[in-house]
């Protein structure tokens, strides 16, 4: 869907976001119970653009990680579009027409302040949600791989903005929690 061989492509649908979400925090919350599943990305923001997948971040207590990573290791495909850390891995989710990247984070490590972070300050600020919807209009049609990189510095300089700093240690997991 959005290998980065591809181009990138813009849709607003919504309601299927907002029901694949739904079915990937169900699979993920009967295999991971102690997790807390929230949706983040672009589909997870009103009026934000997207490519039409689903972000899923997955927040586990730091001793819960390896355990978690195993199941989900043992369920679905790692993502190859990054590196995974000692505390942060991707997963590809395909499931009955419903698609997704599952980030599994350590609660409070950079990643889940990141991907929490971002899903925040675009949902609040319009200005900074109109800036980013004009970097993917302007890549649309152009490469993945150039999209990622242009999308990569952009979101570097969004959380770097004092405006948008929040160094809260936010690493309490709420298991079963969909958000």
């Amino acid at each position: 869907m959005d290998d980065d061989t591809g181009l990138l492509l813009l849709i607003d649908d919504t309601p299927s976001a907002q029901r694949a979400f739904a079915r990937i925090a169900e699979v993920v919350s009967s295999i991971l119970p102690t997790a807390e599943v929230e949706h983040v990305g672009a589909t997870a923001v009103a009026g934000c653009l997207t490519k039409g997948d689903v972000d899923v971040l997955v927040r586990v207590m730091r001793e819960d990680f390896p355990s978690a990573m195993g199941t989900l290791d043992a369920t679905l495909q790692r993502s190859e579009r990054n590196d995974p850390t000692g505390e942060y891995v991707e997963y590809d989710f395909e499931s009955a027409g419903c698609y997704g990247s599952i980030q599994l984070a350590v609660a409070g490590s950079w990643h889940d302040r990141r991907f929490r972070r971002l899903k925040s300050v675009l949902a609040s600020d319009d200005a900074a949600l109109a800036r980013y919807n004009e970097l993917k209009r302007y890549h649309e049609g152009l490469s993945m791989t150039d999209y990622r990189i242009a999308k990569a510095a952009f979101v570097d300089a969004l959380l770097v903005d004092s405006r948008f700093r929040n160094d809260d240690d936010d690493s309490t997991v709420v298991a079963g929690t969909h958000q």
